[in-house]
């Protein structure tokens, strides 16, 4: 669907789920909008694709709908929600009752099966699965369907159904069931508690009968048996996790598989719900490389079978539970020492409360400024009137003046006519005379009251300049203040970006030279990044990264420790026969190569990246080789 019309009227995107974002960078290549994403894992995402303009709601689709409230304005422009065909929750009905126009687009659909699989049908006949996990009511339903239309109902008596939420245990028959249990709340914490109530009891009885064979375990049927399990059916279901309607059905992702390198994975409030067939976990037994080789491996017996299908479902629960573990990390995190969540979090999303408290501040002094501008300009208003009354003052005194010199010169006629004693004087000129002094009277007293207002008013005008050069320093100060905190902001969004570049494990010299130069060459920030800047051009391998890797790189390692040289043939036979299956320890007891690679493996699954590359470092010989880039990229 072409939806790059809509974008250019429209003021944000909101993703409800990560397959939203997965649909929307398929037909869209844009990149600058403002996104707002239901939950932390979807948010990332979007990072991830390019979005650099990202907000979290962290919670569901009624937390999205308060935060699209909070921070923006209907009359701004309209919104575009990305969906599936199918949604959950009224997204798009709440905005619209709140004043803003909400185009939903819906990019994906959301398939179920129509059966299902013939293992886990042979699965259940033969009561292999005690538990069954339910992620959304869709699940229920499509579960419940499937169930009744291969005649299963009647082995339901024997597993236990565990539900997210009283939405799916409400879509299950209770008749069917040994056990429903159902979550306090509608998080994976929740549910993850009752997984562990319930399957601690199912490991003691798996354990005490896997002490009853002894015989070394052929690893092929495990191998295979995982990947009919696991293997994608050709039109999976799909639905979304359903918290209490948080988030909307979303396309199935692939099915994990054992040999695919890349694994999509996000906690339930923010990802894909998929059906989870559950059984009692275990632990594999440690296989010890010096006791057992190619040809102690035999086929396991018959009276043997029971306990190894046993064992396979457990441990097909025990990669569940991982998977869950990590998909729902934004929902536990929290609950972690704050070093170690500021390893997880890996630095991807920045704390913007800093930029915040600088943006409210900058507001406030702009508020400030424009009150200050406008009291100057009346002050200007005011002066200008001032100058004009002055104006008129100066002209009544020319004219004052100007009547006072009339008046001398008639005095000096009349006392030189005096003097000469002439007795022609006219009479009128004495008359002319008295008028002249009224005149000059009147005058006089106008003019002390004239030159009292003149006072007042040159008073008031020299008060007005001491307050005009006060604010006028005021501004000048104002300003200053603001243009610092403008270049802060400007510093703390280019670390952000160069931080947000780092975690992508991608070149990042666009990123380097922004903060750079909007440091201004400052020395303390140039020595902080000078140890990045010669990998700017190729980019540092994130942790999650490295880790993936190395777990790719464990067989090659443990094959390469097995590697014989020489013109033994019977040694170069075993060491080919070794190519198909490895067997080693993997308690980690020990110096030998296998206790080395076993240590770093429990370190990947600690996500403990430096105990990884101590323990690598100690490998010599081929499985150092094979180890050797990886090495490098680690310690970069």
């Amino acid at each position: 669907e072409d939806i790059e019309s809509d974008l250019v009227s429209a003021q944000a995107v909101l993703f409800t789920s990560r397959n939203g974002v997965r649909a929307f960078v398929r037909v869209s290549d844009g990149r600058d909008q403002q996104i707002y994403a239901v939950g932390d894992s979807t948010a990332t995402l979007a990072i991830e694709n390019g979005f650099t303009n990202v907000k979290s709601a962290n919670g569901d689709s009624k937390d999205l709908a308060t935060l699209v409230k909070d921070r923006l304005r209907p009359q701004d422009g309209p919104l575009i929600h990305i969906s599936g065909k199918t949604v959950a929750g009224d997204l798009s009905g709440i905005l619209s009752v709140a004043g803003f126009q909400v185009a939903r687009r819906a990019l994906y659909q959301a398939k179920p099966i129509s059966a299902l699989s013939a293992d886990v049908v042979a699965a259940i006949r033969n009561g292999e699965i005690k538990y069954v996990l339910f992620f959304s009511p869709r699940t229920a339903r499509i579960f419940s369907d499937l169930f009744e239309s291969a005649d299963l109902t009647e082995h339901c008596r024997d597993i236990e159904a565990i539900c997210l939420s009283k939405a799916m245990r409400a879509e299950l028959q209770r008749k069917y069931w040994k056990e429903q249990r159902t979550a306090t709340e509608p998080t994976m914490e929740s549910l993850l508690k009752i997984i562990d109530s319930v399957s601690g009891y199912a490991e003691t009885n798996v354990n005490a009968n896997l002490e009853h064979d002894s015989k070394p375990v052929d690893l092929a049927p495990l191998q295979q048996a995982m990947e009919r399990v696991l293997a994608r059916a050709d039109s999976p279901p799909s639905t979304s996790v359903d918290l209490s309607g948080n988030e909307e059905e979303v396309v199935q992702e692939p099915a994990l598989n054992p040999q695919t390198p890349s694994v999509d994975r996000q906690p339930p409030s923010d990802h894909d719900g998929v059906p989870t067939l559950e059984s009692p976990m275990t632990t594999a037994p440690n296989l010890d490389k010096s006791s057992s080789t190619k040809k102690d491996v035999d086929p396991i017996a018959s009276s043997a079978r029971s306990n190894m299908a046993v064992f396979t479902w457990s441990l097909v629960t025990v990669l569940v539970v991982i998977v869950s573990g990590y998909f729902t990390l934004p929902l536990w995190r929290g609950m972690l020492p704050q070093h170690i969540q500021k390893t997880l979090a890996g630095g991807k999303i920045a704390d913007t409360s800093s930029n915040e408290r600088l943006f409210n501040e900058l507001a406030s002094l702009r508020s400030q400024n424009a009150a200050l501008e406008a009291t100057v300009a009346n002050l200007g208003k005011n002066l200008d009137a001032s100058r004009a009354q002055l104006s008129a003052i100066a002209e009544i005194e020319a004219r004052q003046n100007n009547s006072e010199k009339r008046l001398e010169n008639f005095r000096a006629e009349i006392e030189a006519a005096g003097r000469e004693k002439k007795p022609n004087v006219d009479p009128g000129l004495y008359k002319r005379l008295e008028e002249l002094e009224k005149i000059v009277s009147v005058s006089a007293e106008f003019d002390s009251q004239q030159l009292a207002s003149n006072q007042k008013v040159r008073a008031g005008i020299d008060a007005l300049t001491l307050r005009l050069k006060s604010l006028e320093t005021a501004i000048a100060e104002i300003g200053d203040l603001s243009k610092a905190i403008g270049q802060a902001d400007t510093l703390v969004l280019a670390a952000g970006q160069l931080s947000d570049a780092l975690t992508r494990s991608g070149p990042f010299v666009a990123e380097l030279a922004t903060l750079t130069n909007v440091s201004g060459n400052n020395a303390e920030i140039v020595s902080l990044i000078k140890p990045i800047a010669e990998l700017a051009g190729q980019g540092i391998p994130s942790q999650a990264a490295l880790i993936f890797r190395f777990t790719s790189l464990v067989d090659a390692m443990v094959s390469a420790t097995s590697i014989v040289n020489g013109d033994d043939w019977i040694q170069r036979t075993k060491s080919r026969l070794q190519g198909f299956i490895n067997v080693r320890r993997v308690d980690g007891k020990g110096n030998g190569p296998d206790a080395i690679i076993a240590r770093a493996e429990r370190a990947a699954e600690r996500g403990d990246l430096e105990l990884i590359v101590s323990e690598i470092s100690k490998l010599s010989g081929p499985a150092a080789a094979t180890a050797k880039s990886w090495l490098k990229d680690a310690r970069a």
